[in-house]
């Protein structure tokens, strides 16, 4: 079986724009969709930036803070929620 080439701006864009859609990914790379090719470059300053942050974490909550120390949100995030699974270091950082 032969893969089959697409051709055109416009087909060629719909594609590409499903793929990179499904991962969220586009703001990372730089793309040039043409009549035949899409030509692509990562953008190092937005994955050193986004890298920056990973494993920061913002837990929200309705608690008063007085009421709820880190610990606690931590420990009552829901598994279907955002951050599910945090713990905090020895420092009581999240």
């Amino acid at each position: 079986m032969q893969a089959s080439k697409l051709s055109g701006q416009d087909v060629i864009g719909v594609r590409v724009g499903k793929i990179i859609n499904r991962f969220k990914l586009v703001k990372h790379f730089d793309l040039q969709i043409t009549q035949s090719a899409v030509p692509w470059a990562r953008t190092a300053d937005s994955i050193t930036s986004e890298a920056a942050l990973d494993g920061l974490y913002i837990i929200r909550t309705s608690v008063p803070a007085a009421q709820m120390v880190r610990r606690s949100a931590c420990a009552a995030t829901s598994p279907g929620q955002r951050g599910a699974g945090l713990s905090l270091d020895e420092d009581h950082r999240i």
